[in-house]
């Protein structure tokens, strides 16, 4: 797979496609609903797998927070 390449020529550019960054918003907090209720967790003292934190969900969210904040503020300046 390849990524497109985008260049500036002349000026301030960049793609904003509202339909697109709705439905992504709709992705990412599915991601977050589905850790949050659905997703199986070992209780607290049973995870097999460390990262150096405490809370393990806080973990896992982190970059879907991360992402659904860059989202809404695109969303809300259109940039």
């Amino acid at each position: 797979h390849t990524s497109p390449v985008y260049v500036e020529v002349d000026g301030d550019w960049y793609m904003f496609d509202r339909n697109t960054l709705e439905h992504m918003l709709t992705v990412v907090n599915g991601d977050i609903e589905y850790i949050e209720s659905t997703s199986s967790q070992y209780s607290n003292g049973n995870v097999t797998h460390h990262h150096g934190e405490d809370d393990h969900l806080d973990w896992l969210k982190r970059p879907f927070l991360e992402a659904r904040e860059l989202l809404v503020n695109r969303l809300t300046t259109g940039k």
